[in-house]
């Protein structure tokens, strides 16, 4: 892709970025679902299993770094969107939620006990990560009523919004 390209946004690569996000969002959703982590338990034992979601949640994540590192205009948290993107504010917002939205469903599994462990959670990277991506997420939707019309866009931006305050509210 040409430098120019990064440096200046347009309507088709923040869609490109939203759809590449969305795929996966898709994957991240299928890896480490809770039924597939009980059918991984149960062919594999719960070492294993434990052992391969690790290395899955690893791999996603370095891909959710590349696509931030492939998709520089896309706002981040601590920059006001506004600031960032003067026309395409609300698909900017979008992704940025979605990504922030990816990030706790990746890491969300390491964070409840359905590996075994009981101990507390407060200096693991799971716990760094949601966290940080639930305050990303929360900072990231100013204004996000009056930026992203009434859709299905909006229901998820909801949902993750919704995440992020239980993940700050519940002392894991």
């Amino acid at each position: 892709m040409k430098d120019s390209h990064r440096t200046q946004p347009s309507i088709d690569l923040g869609f490109a970025a939203l759809v590449h996000l969305s795929r996966l969002s898709g994957t991240i959703f299928r890896e480490v679902s809770p039924l597939r982590m009980r059918s991984m338990i149960k062919t594999l034992g719960r070492k294993a299993a434990a052992k391969r979601l690790r290395e899955t949640i690893g791999s996603l994540d370095l891909q959710l770094e590349a696509w931030i590192e492939f998709f520089p205009h896309i706002p981040s948290e601590a920059v006001s969107i506004r600031e960032q993107l003067s026309g395409d504010i609300a698909l900017g917002m979008i992704c940025r939620l979605l990504h922030a939205g990816c990030i706790i469903n990746l890491w969300r599994p390491l964070l409840s006990g359905s590996l075994g462990k009981t101990t507390t959670l407060r200096g693991t990277t799971a716990y760094h990560k949601c966290l940080n991506a639930a305050r990303g997420c929360i900072r990231s939707s100013e204004g996000i009523s009056d930026t992203i019309p009434a859709s299905h866009f909006l229901a998820f931006c909801a949902h993750y919004l919704m995440l992020s305050g239980i993940i700050l509210y519940v002392p894991f």
